[in-house]
């Protein structure tokens, strides 16, 4: 990896692609305008197919954006970046690869028990190291 992509790599840390994993939650928060009154016999009527292409368009933006940035960094369209970083794949808390869905309840762990600690001298906060 050259200078310049390692420099660069400071930037994308405001795009990051499994921020998609938030989109089930706007699909929540949006249900009353995602669907019309519920009608049994014909469902696909009652999706509000207008307001899902411009929620869809508005995720679809940001995954261009990460497309485009991959691209400039690292000439792949794909997100690799946590593949280039050296040995990553022999530390032992990645034993099934970087991303794989048995990790999911260790994670859930440390964010709702793993909270910081509190001391009485400054900076005040010191950070669970479990996550």
């Amino acid at each position: 990896m050259s200078t310049q992509q390692k420099e660069s790599g400071k930037m994308g840390s405001g795009i990051r692609l499994a921020t998609i994993l938030s989109f089930p939650f706007f699909l929540i928060y949006t249900y009353d305008r995602l669907y019309k009154p519920f009608n049994i016999k014909n469902i696909l009527n009652s999706i509000n197919i207008r307001f899902l292409f411009f929620l869809g368009f508005g995720v679809a933006i940001f995954i261009l954006l990460n497309a485009i940035y991959n691209y400039a960094i690292f000439e792949t369209p794909l997100d690799i970046s946590y593949y280039l970083i050296p040995d990553i794949l022999e530390e032992p808390w990645y034993q099934k690869g970087i991303f794989d869905i048995s990790y999911i309840p260790r994670h859930l762990k440390v964010i709702f028990w793993g909270l910081p600690k509190l001391i009485d001298e400054f900076p005040f906060l010191l950070p669970s190291w479990h996550g």
